[in-house]
């Protein structure tokens, strides 16, 4: 369907037939010519041809390296300045698979029975809930989907179905008197907790909405670690 032609030292003419209509190209080099007559014609037969030589060539890191400068450019001190509060709560999460194991795999080597492994290792050690570990996974998924996009590169994503963890029925913790064997309330440890949040005016929030039975819509707060 193809045909390469050499004109001179650096002129490889490929031509083309699509559909009854010619196309040619001129290229300085064979391969250049070759790449392009794959494609033309994995085009014409459905059977595309796609080089994966930038997804295989990039880390997971890099990706979400590249990705972090998409929603949270570096500013003129220096910092990050997330777009959004969703690219805010997204920063720790890149920060995170950035300094995993899987860091330095090609993102064409991660495959979704990887990340099943690491997410049953982190459950079974009760280092994470299945609540973090969703949010981590979906980062990861939307790394994946943007630069893929943005490459123009067609890769497989790893975050596929039942690779993210399940999230179980409703809660069955509520907020009331009861106290427990230290005379404890719901209400004492959820500001304890609150207490050692990274958020100083948490702990304070949750007062206001307590006493006033604010819904968090009404407050405008997006709760720490919500992607």
């Amino acid at each position: 369907m193809a045909t390469i032609e050499q004109r001179g030292p650096y002129q490889f003419r490929v031509k083309i037939r699509r559909r009854g209509v010619k196309e040619t190209r001129t290229f300085e080099t064979r391969a250049e010519a070759e790449t392009w007559a794959r494609i033309m014609e994995g085009k014409v037969t459905g059977d595309e041809y796609v080089d994966r030589k930038p997804a295989r060539d990039t880390t997971v890191s890099q990706a979400c390296e590249w990705f972090l400068d998409q929603i949270a450019p570096l500013g003129p001190s220096g910092k990050r300045v997330p777009k959004s509060d969703h690219a805010k709560n997204q920063v720790s999460k890149l920060g995170y698979w950035m300094k995993s194991e899987f860091a330095d795999w090609s993102l064409v080597s991660l495959h979704p029975w990887d990340l099943i492994e690491w997410r049953d290792e982190l459950m079974g050690e009760a280092e994470c809930s299945p609540q973090t570990l969703v949010h981590r996974l979906n980062t990861l998924s939307q790394v994946y989907k943007t630069w893929a996009l943005a490459h123009k590169v067609s890769i497989d994503n790893p975050v596929v179905e039942k690779v993210r963890p399940s999230l179980g029925g409703a809660r069955n913790r509520r907020l009331d008197d009861r106290r427990d064997a230290e005379e404890r309330t719901e209400e004492d440890r959820l500001l304890d907790a609150c207490g050692r949040s990274t958020r100083p005016w948490l702990r304070a929030a949750v007062i206001i909405a307590i006493e006033t039975c604010m819904r968090q819509a009404e407050t405008g707060i997006v709760p720490h670690g919500v992607v």
